[in-house]
C-alpha cells in the first residue's frame, strides 16, 4: 500500500517524479498495482466464498460410513450367493483403492526432510535437561511445515543429566513415521 500512497497524497513526491521524466512508468507501475489488488480482492472473495471443513473430521466421518457400509454389504452377502460373488468381484478393486488412496506417513529419517532447529547450550542443574525442539519437515517442491510437539512428535532424550554432550530424538507420531537424533551441549 506504500505505492499508491506516495503518488497520490503526497504531492511533492510527484514533482520528483516529473522532474526525473518518469511519469509514464509511474502510470505503468500504477495501474500494475491496481490490476494486483483487484486481482487479490477476487482471490479473497473467492477463499470466503469457499467452504469451510476440516478434512481430518470428514474424513473419519466418511471411514465410519465406510465400515458400516462394509457391515451391511458382508451381512448381506451371508444371505445370498450371488450376491456374495458379487463382492468377491470387486474386492480387488476395493483392495487396490485402499491402498491407493490411504495415506502414507511421511518418513521423519528419510534424507533432509527433517529439519531439527539448533538447541542452545543449556546449563547443568543436576536434573534432566529436556529441550523441546522446533522441527521442521520440508517434502520436496512442498513449502516447509512446522510440526506440532505431541501431535505430530515425540522426544526422547539421552545422557542428559550432566555436563557435556547429550542426544534428543524425535520420534514421528500421527501422520509423520521414522527418527532423527541430534546432539546437544548441557554446559556447568
Amino acid at each position: 500500500q506504500h505505492f499508491p500512497d506516495l503518488l497520490h497524497q503526497d504531492a511533492r513526491h510527484m514533482d520528483d517524479v516529473a522532474t526525473l521524466l518518469l511519469a509514464e512508468w509511474v502510470q505503468e507501475l500504477q495501474a500494475a498495482f491496481d490490476e494486483f489488488e483487484t486481482l487479490l480482492r477476487r482471490r479473497e472473495d473467492r477463499d470466503e466464498a469457499r467452504p469451510k471443513f476440516n478434512a481430518r473430521t470428514v474424513r473419519k466421518a466418511l471411514d465410519a460410513i465406510y465400515e458400516q457400509m462394509t457391515v451391511l454389504l458382508e451381512a448381506g452377502s451371508a444371505a445370498d450367493a450371488d450376491f456374495a460373488a458379487f463382492i468377491d468381484y470387486l474386492n480387488p478393486d476395493i483392495d487396490r483403492l485402499n491402498s491407493e488412496f490411504k495415506p502414507t506417513k511421511k518418513n521423519l529419517a528419510a534424507g533432509d526432510h527433517t529439519v531439527i532447529e539448533p538447541i542452545d547450550v543449556q546449563r547443568y542443574t543436576g536434573e534432566p535437561v529436556t529441550p523441546l525442539p522446533a522441527v521442521l519437515y520440508r517434502a520436496e517442491g512442498k513449502p516447509t511445515v512446522k510440526l506440532a510437539f505431541a501431535s505430530d512428535y515425540a522426544v526422547t532424550y539421552k545422557n542428559n543429566v550432566n555436563a557435556g554432550m547429550a542426544e534428543l530424538t524425535v520420534h514421528g507420531k500421527g501422520a509423520y513415521r521414522g527418527r532423527k537424533t541430534v546432539a546437544f551441549m548441557i554446559a556447568q
